[in-house]
């Protein structure tokens, strides 16, 4: 079955028609985004200022009066969609705009780092967390979906429960996250840091094509926290097939890689620059967009997954069921860990089906054994005990109706104890 790009219209939007008018003299914050109170906020390492908003450059980047100056605000911890002035919008820009945009005249409070440092970006911008009326405005833009985490070193907050943000927007496919996956497009293994060659030569991207027609990634782009680099017209992804983005000429490439079969495409992409260090560590990721600005794939990876099995050991990141959706939980023993894992072969096995072993039919435990245990947590599951992975809910489905239940409970207690 191919996969069908969705316009814009088609998908759902993280803005309800109500929340379109002014929030002047609301007395009370939303149940989302406020301050501190999910842990979002070190206070130990911020100080906070007060003023007031006075205009929205785009989704991102607000004007606020402090003390009679203006001030140029970049929102800390979050990268909203490009207006593209003159050009076509990315998905959902307009929307991210739109939502600072309600809060123009209102007073503001700015969370900023202690150490001077942190405190301003390359162009001179403040970078702040912006509350108002008690509503954390970045955290907003992270749980409708109107904004990707851009994760760098600062004092003020704390990574981790700003990820949970976007990781629930994600699973819920809200706004910029609505189309992810709709082009058959897969990030299915990476070797962000390579042991016996340098990463100049050894570094890469394996892509896989979901669908039984190939495909043009002319125009699509992959970034990484500070980079965006823009596929070639000639990289086109065969039906069913792979395709690999490199950081070398091909030939030196297939010279390091020489199991690579022939008909599998590998693209040199200048600039391509995987992370394999980075403060905080969740803010180490990869995303691949569409010729739109369309999300189709994006991994936040950890390198100490499986006791840092891929970092430095020859062993790549390989993806165990690439069909299952990332949702940027870079935590061990989280949830994209679960579907992620160093591979078998020394070197990966890039152009070819990862190394992995897929688990047996209702393993949802995903350790290679089906046990009662895997019973148990289809029942769990579906009383609403538990919240298992999607790697775990693939794997457990043992009679293959797409649920993890009771009947899979009945069906895996009879091959554990020999009826089957």
């Amino acid at each position: 079955m191919g996969f069908i790009a969705l316009a814009r219209s088609e998908v759902r939007r993280s803005l309800e028609p109500g929340d379109q008018g002014p929030v002047r003299g609301a007395s009370q914050a939303d149940a989302e985004g406020k301050a501190d109170e999910e842990g979002l906020i070190n206070s130990e390492g911020a100080i906070r200022l007060e003023g007031r908003m006075i205009g929205v450059v785009d989704g991102d980047t607000v004007v606020v009066e402090i003390d009679g100056r203006e001030e140029t605000v970049r929102l800390l911890g979050v990268d909203a969609p490009e207006l593209n002035p003159g050009g076509l919008p990315e998905p959902f820009a307009l929307e991210a705009k739109g939502f600072l945009e309600r809060f123009i005249g209102e007073p503001v409070e700015l969370i900023i780092s202690v150490d001077e440092d942190e405190r301003r970006d390359k162009l001179g911008r403040l970078l702040a967390v912006i509350i108002c009326d008690g509503r954390n405005l970045n955290a907003s833009l992270l749980e409708r979906g109107l904004a990707v985490r851009l994760f760098q070193r600062n004092e003020a907050l704390n990574f981790g429960a700003w990820e949970k943000l976007e990781v629930e927007a994600r699973r819920e496919r809200r706004g910029i996250w609505s189309g992810m996956g709709s082009k058959g497009i897969v990030i299915t293994e990476l070797n962000p840091n390579p042991g016996s060659v340098r990463d100049s030569v050894g570094e890469f991207v394996e892509l896989m094509n979901l669908n039984p027609f190939p495909v043009n990634l002319g125009g699509w782009r992959l970034q990484r926290p500070g980079k965006s680099l823009e596929l070639p017209e000639e990289a086109v992804i065969p039906a069913g097939g792979f395709l690999i983005l490199c950081r070398t000429d091909p030939d030196t490439f297939r010279s390091i890689y020489p199991d690579v079969p022939p008909e599998v495409p590998v693209i040199r992409i200048k600039g391509l620059s995987l992370l394999n260090r980075y403060s905080p560590p969740e803010g180490m990721a990869i995303w691949l967009r569409d010729e739109v600005g369309w999300y189709q794939d994006g991994l936040s990876y950890n390198l100490r997954w499986d006791e840092r099995g891929a970092d430095g050991t020859d062993r790549t990141l390989e993806k165990l069921f690439p069909e299952l959706m990332n949702v940027g939980d870079s935590r061990v023993g989280g949830e994209d860990d679960a579907n992620w894992s160093p591979g078998l072969n020394p070197m990966g096995t890039p152009g070819r089906p990862n190394s992995l072993p897929k688990p047996p039919p209702g393993d949802a435990s995903l350790n290679g054994v089906l046990t009662a245990y895997d019973a148990a947590l289809a029942l769990r599951n579906e009383l609403g005990l538990e919240r298992l992975y999607s790697a775990q809910l693939k794997a457990g489905d043992i009679n293959g109706d797409g649920a993890f239940d009771a009947r899979d409970a009945l069906e895996i207690l009879r091959r554990v104890v020999g009826l089957r």
